[in-house]
């Protein structure tokens, strides 16, 4: 497999599954909680739930075309091995190691692709004002935390080492720095 399908693919597959987890999803709780003729989107809050939607569909579409535009970097660097590094910040690696991406919205929000996502889930909640749909997006958020704090954090951290340690301390995880210890 090319370094472009390696890097392309696990990208396209979360464009899947969110998709599936932000759209498909919440239309079936809603068609199994209300039935089609009370599906109405000015059930709600419209103004406020679509300007949620749209907040979170742009960040997901920015945050979806940083991510391809760092695979077509890291492809370059593995084709043309003695080309100088072109990150934003002067250094990306080569080979099996992947960069840290901390520039445009991946320097504010380590998982702008999920927040996109729940961003566009609380606007579905209130512009349907629909209680399944909140504890669906509830229990959404809830799970992918535990999977990054338990599973992919610790995994990435072990993989990176120190760089990644220093990103997790400028960047906040979703959205903004929450801090529960002072800092040393």
């Amino acid at each position: 497999m090319s370094g472009a399908r390696m890097m392309l693919a696990p990208l396209f597959a979360a464009l899947v599954r969110h998709a599936l987890f932000a759209v498909a999803l919440p239309w079936l709780i809603l068609y199994r909680t209300t039935g089609m003729e009370e599906m109405r989107f000015d059930a709600g809050y419209p103004a406020i739930g679509s300007a949620l939607i749209v907040l979170g569909a742009a960040l997901y579409i920015r945050a979806f075309a940083e991510r391809l535009r760092m695979a077509a970097l890291v492809t370059a660097a593995d084709d043309a091995p003695g080309l100088p590094a072109t990150a934003a910040d002067g250094s990306l690696p080569t080979g099996d190691a992947r960069p840290i991406w901390s520039t445009g919205v991946h320097g504010w929000s380590r998982n702008p692709l999920q927040l996109g996502v729940f961003l566009i889930l609380t606007g579905e909640c209130l512009a349907f004002e629909s209680l399944a749909l909140l504890v669906y997006a509830a229990l959404c958020w809830t799970g992918l935390t535990l999977y990054l704090v338990l599973v992919e954090e610790p995994a990435l951290r072990r993989t990176l080492g120190d760089e990644y340690l220093r990103y997790c301390r400028q960047v906040p995880r979703w959205f903004l720095p929450i801090r529960f210890r002072k800092p040393s």
